[in-house]
């Protein structure tokens, strides 16, 4: 039994369980059975869309799921998601990339100040990260803006 179909057997909700198939095809996406348990047994199971994005945003998964369920090429998936729910994550989707840009516009100033004030600082959250691990940075989850500095170079005042 593969681990999707051993969520279902463990007693976890079916909207949990869709979210656990989002992250299982985001790490094979090529397993066509992947995209088959998707859309022939996770998908028709959730009785509850609101409380799937309740969990998708709790674990920061809303961007897995936006790229699985709105997957180009996924014709029988695509059907198999209600035209409201798509849209919702394009609409999620947008906010994301809206508030990721603003937070990397923030980080390349705070980066600027640093290093006019002789702080060598490397990014290493954020849109930075999501970039260098999903190739762009409207997917990642991003709350905060960190990078690292060197200990003797920093002095903090009060």
């Amino acid at each position: 039994m593969d681990s999707m179909s051993t969520a279902f057997s463990a007693g976890l909700s079916a909207e949990f369980g869709l979210l656990l198939a989002c992250c299982q095809v985001e790490l094979s996406p090529r397993d066509t059975g992947a995209w088959e348990f998707l859309g022939q047994t996770a998908i028709p199971r959730v009785a509850s869309w609101e409380r799937v994005f309740e969990l998708g945003e709790h674990h920061g998964m809303l961007p897995a799921m936006h790229r699985v369920l709105c997957a180009d090429g996924q014709d029988g998936l695509r059907a198999a998601v209600p035209r409201e729910v798509r849209d919702e994550l394009e609409r999620r989707s947008a906010l994301l990339t809206r508030k990721n840009l603003r937070l990397a516009a923030e980080l390349i100033r705070i980066l600027d100040c640093l290093a006019a004030a002789g702080v060598a600082a490397i990014p290493h959250k954020g849109p930075v990260l999501a970039e260098m691990v999903y190739g762009i940075s409207r997917i990642s989850m991003c709350w905060c803006k960190r990078a690292m500095c060197p200990a003797r170079k920093t002095r903090w005042r009060a």
